[in-house]
């Protein structure tokens, strides 16, 4: 930090002062050591800085590193995963030929499992859906060390939470959507929680009153302009909440999966895997938040199951699940631009942007 750099530089100058001129009579080898030891201070004024030497954490940057969660193992015989990748691994944009690296650390009650989406938090905060049936939750891990993994933190359940699926943010409620339950569960972030927290479900359907509907797979969520915007996947729509009892609107798409607001531009992306039945290919769709009409499609040859986005600059980065690999469209026009990673060790399922 700059009140570090700036006690480092007063006592670099608090050196420089006591030291005395050499008299004839001086070693002629100190004045080496003399501006060895000055290149250290400087050295350790510019890791300061940086963040390097920051207790340990990385400090807030660019967001440089993309996050991929994985399908990994939802058997329901073993206890401990036994396949696929149940981790999330780092992937640094500005080398992608550098290996990937494992995020999260040791710590957690259970082995981490099925993870599925991820939200990161301006204070270093990492949430996790856990999206496994038999040990649903979403885990919160705390800020990088400077190799970039992450200790666990707490867990949050609850016993309407059955495979999450999403997470979004608004004001301090982190909303989770469910594929098995039917539900959406808010949890209040401010608020003391014991380790087995109900939390709180947002009371609407699509009919208005609360049903417990665990025949409804809920996927995508974000939110824009205090509305909640949800894949309802079965129903081909994208709900519009809001009101938290009742839906707004509705956006017909096929198949919704993944959502990803653009609040800049006010654009909504919307995933959408190809179907056999229809013979349409998988696509992502940009639709403008203010009339709900498809703007633009981002498509491309072997794309069949895009899960989920993120905007990086002025590209879309789009995970494909089918084709085990990471592409990149252009933000403005829709056009591919190139496969960023391929050859992934599992299916991703969603992806999320870190400075660290």
């Amino acid at each position: 930090s700059l009140p570090s750099v700036a006690m480092t530089q007063q006592y670099h100058e608090h050196l420089l002062e006591a030291g005395e001129k050499p008299s004839d009579s001086d070693s002629s080898d100190s004045w080496p050591w003399r501006w060895i030891l000055r290149a250290l201070t400087f050295l350790v004024a510019l890791a300061l800085a940086l963040g390097v030497l920051n207790n340990g954490k990385a400090a807030p940057g660019p967001l440089k590193y993309l996050y991929i969660s994985f399908h990994g193992d939802g058997s329901a015989t073993t206890p401990l995963p036994q396949y696929g990748v149940n981790q999330i691994l780092r992937f640094d944009l500005l080398n992608l030929g550098d290996p990937a690296q494992p995020v999260l650390g040791k710590g957690s009650p259970t082995p981490p499992r099925m993870l599925r989406d991820m939200q990161v938090l301006k204070d270093g905060t990492l949430f996790v859906a856990q999206g496994l049936k038999f040990d649903s939750c979403i885990l919160q891990y705390g800020p990088c060390d400077q190799d970039g993994v992450r200790q666990f933190q707490r867990e949050y359940r609850s016993p309407i939470l059955v495979h999450p699926y999403a997470l979004t943010l608004q004001g301090d409620t982190l909303f989770a959507s469910t594929q098995d339950s039917g539900t959406v569960v808010g949890f209040n972030l401010t608020e003391s929680h014991d380790l087995l927290s109900s939390g709180d479900r947002i009371n609407f359907n699509l009919h208005g009153a609360f049903r417990y509907r665990p025949g409804i797979t809920y996927r995508g969520i974000a939110n824009y302009q205090k509305c909640l915007y949800l894949s309802v996947t079965e129903m081909d729509v994208v709900a519009v909440i809001c009101h938290l009892d009742r839906v707004s609107r509705r956006i017909p798409v096929r198949h919704p999966i993944g959502l990803m607001v653009d609040e800049e531009k006010k654009e909504l992306y919307i995933a959408s895997p190809a179907k056999d039945k229809d013979g349409q290919q998988g696509e992502v769709l940009v639709v403008d938040l203010s009339n709900d009409k498809v703007l633009r499609r981002l498509r491309h040859e072997g794309m069949e199951h895009p899960t989920n986005m993120v905007l990086h600059k002025d590209k879309v980065i789009v995970a494909s699940q089918t084709q085990k690999s990471i592409l990149e469209f252009d933000r403005s026009s829709g056009e591919f631009s190139r496969v960023l990673i391929e050859n992934l060790p599992d299916a991703p399922e969603n992806i999320a942007l870190s400075p660290c």
